[in-house]
């Protein structure tokens, strides 16, 4: 009977420290599934915070370029304002990220534009350009580029060979886009233009160099 009640003792003692590891190991699990939820959250809040770049116009007024990726790195929201007077604020959505932001008056009127350049994340890096042009410093108008068409890619077309990886820059009062074709490279030189209708950077030749 002795020999008996030792080994019940000693079988309790196992089923009770088995128990004990075994919810050290659910309590542990438990942990490491919250830590992982909170940093899957404070990722997402990082998506959604803006990114602000600041401009200074020739006339002293500042601009803020607000850019924000609800959606995951590859898309942007983008607005663009007044720095102290938000309620100036144009927005754009679902753009490619920016890679560049650039002013000038190309219009000569005195008073700024912003160029806001966007890049693709994909391998051909297609750009893309938003403008904001400044009205006496006081509101912002969008700046209208065409998109380009089926036969602006064709054979003889204005963007023949395009393949993506655009660099923009300012000449003068000329916007110039660039791009390689069969290891030469395309220039695109456009022209602010106003009209009744608004803003728009018109396409005044486009040449392979």
């Amino acid at each position: 009977m002795i020999i008996m009640k030792k080994t019940i003792t000693t079988t309790v003692l196992i089923g009770l420290l088995a128990c004990n590891q075994q919810n050290k190991t659910v309590e542990n699990k438990t942990e490491v599934n919250a830590d992982t939820t909170i940093i899957r959250a404070d990722t997402s809040s990082v998506y959604a915070r803006p990114a602000e770049r600041e401009v200074t116009a020739k006339s002293g007024k500042i601009f803020v370029v607000a850019e924000s990726h609800p959606k995951g790195m590859s898309l942007s929201d983008i607005s663009v304002y007044f720095k102290g007077d938000t309620a100036t604020a144009l927005k754009v959505y679902d753009k490619d990220p920016v890679s560049k932001v650039i002013n000038a008056d190309l219009d000569g009127n005195g008073f700024d534009e912003v160029y806001v350049i966007t890049t693709a994340a994909g391998s051909g890096s297609y750009g893309n350009v938003h403008g904001f042009a400044s009205n006496k410093d006081k509101s912002l108008s969008m700046v209208h580029l065409p998109e380009l068409a089926d036969k602006d890619l064709e054979k003889g077309g204005q963007f023949e060979g395009y393949e993506g990886h655009d660099l923009f820059e300012i000449n003068g009062k000329q916007l110039v886009r660039t791009f390689p074709v069969d290891k030469k490279t395309r220039k695109i030189i456009y022209e602010l233009k106003q009209s009744e209708t608004g803003y728009t950077l018109k396409l005044i030749s486009s040449k392979v160099e």
